[in-house]
């Protein structure tokens, strides 16, 4: 048995942990091995996050400089852009307060403050391992939504519109140094978007563990996601209760640990669809997940049993593959409840034209050895999409 967990040094989670985050980091041994300086990275509809945590660190010591803000999925120019700006600050901390995106881009940008040159010649080359030469600076992560786990992933997705595809960055260098998990931040999501991002974390927490590099780790983080988002995300969707929230934003965490295992054809090929379309991350994970559990039941079958289990599923005396397809029917019962689409003609794709495109992103961004747990053929890729189309 072999296997190398990654996960950030420090994680707390407890409501009201953004208006603490300048004691928390003043306290901090690994922070305090860096300059007062801190650049913040967020989105313009989060400013009274910003303000929240700018205040908290002025009362600490600490100088603030807020970035251009982050509204869409970050591109290269976004990375060096940033860079530039926080290099010019004198940067010695970076602290992104968002969704995936957001976090992405701190990390990215926390990393290249250590290096020199453009993010893109550390993307889509065998994983960028072993090509950054230095660490970057301190780097703190407040996610503002319950979904990509991006706080505990030593991964960021950046954007490449000429080829349509959206390569990762990934090192462990990019794992944040403090991740500050705050209830209260998910209080003033629209609901949609709870729904959509609690289903791209259910996607990670299912994959990682069906994936051919789970581990015994690696399925507990699995294990507990999966029981966390499904028990949650209905009630919290439905209401504004703040153990929900905690409930959702700790799977959304250990799901991203759990991505020390990866994901496999529903991110493969949803973040190809993404790329293509333009269909929000979580949207399309809704419509994929559960294709990608009926195209992969004959080769995982006993593993998605006990996904099943996880979902709350009744499994005693049953056989693995009844189990398993009330699993599935579990999914697409949560997906109707939450009210996400559940088809990409829901999403707008009427016809299949421009499924090659989605094809070829996949063949971009898919690197061999895979760890779905079917051969993620070009075929296979052809059969889920036209699944999903409705």
């Amino acid at each position: 048995m072999n296997y190398e967990i990654l996960i950030p040094e420090r994680t707390i989670c407890r409501p009201g942990a953004l208006r603490e985050i300048g004691t928390i980091m003043a306290q901090d041994r690994a922070g305090q091995r860096f300059s007062g300086k801190v650049f913040i990275i967020s989105s313009s509809f989060l400013t009274v996050y910003v303000e929240r945590a700018a205040a908290s660190l002025t009362a600490a010591g600490y100088t603030t400089k807020v970035g251009s803000y982050v509204d869409i999925e970050p591109e290269v120019a976004t990375i060096d852009d940033l860079t530039a700006e926080a290099r010019e600050f004198g940067a010695g901390i970076v602290v992104g307060i968002g969704g995936g995106s957001v976090l992405d881009t701190a990390k990215a940008v926390a990393l290249m403050l250590g290096n020199e040159g453009s993010v893109r010649k550390f993307l889509m080359d065998e994983r960028a391992f072993g090509m950054f030469e230095k660490r970057g600076v301190y780097c703190v992560c407040v996610p503002t939504t319950a979904g990509t786990g991006s706080e505990a992933t030593p991964c960021s997705v950046i954007k490449n519109l000429e080829a349509k595809v959206k390569p990762n960055m990934l090192h462990q260098f990019l794992l944040a140094d403090l991740a500050l998990l705050d209830p209260e931040l998910l209080l003033t999501l629209p609901k949609p978007l709870v729904a959509s991002t609690g289903f791209d974390a259910l996607t990670h927490a299912v994959e990682s563990y069906v994936s051919v590099w789970s581990n015994p780790i690696t399925r507990m983080y699995s294990t507990m996601a999966i029981k966390l988002i499904s028990g949650n995300l209905e009630k919290f969707v439905t209401s504004d209760d703040l153990e929900a929230a905690g409930a959702l934003l700790a799977g959304s965490n250990l799901a991203g640990t759990a991505m020390n295992a990866a994901t496999g054809m529903a991110h493969g090929i949803g973040q190809a669809v993404g790329a293509v379309y333009g269909i929000a991350h979580g949207d399309a994970m809704a419509v994929f997940l559960p294709v990608s559990m009926e195209l992969n039941l004959d080769y995982a079958e006993k593993a998605y049993a006990e996904v099943a289990t996880a979902l709350g599923v009744a499994a005693a005396g049953r056989p693995d593959r009844e189990v398993a397809r009330q699993g599935i029917a579990e999914v697409r019962r949560l997906a109707a409840a939450v009210g996400v689409k559940q088809s990409l003609r829901e999403l707008g794709v009427t016809s299949e034209e421009r499924f090659p495109e989605v094809l070829q992103s996949v063949r971009d961004t898919i690197k061999e050895p895979y760890c779905n747990p079917r051969p993620l053929s070009d075929e296979l890729v052809m059969t889920a999409l036209r699944k999903a189309l409705g």
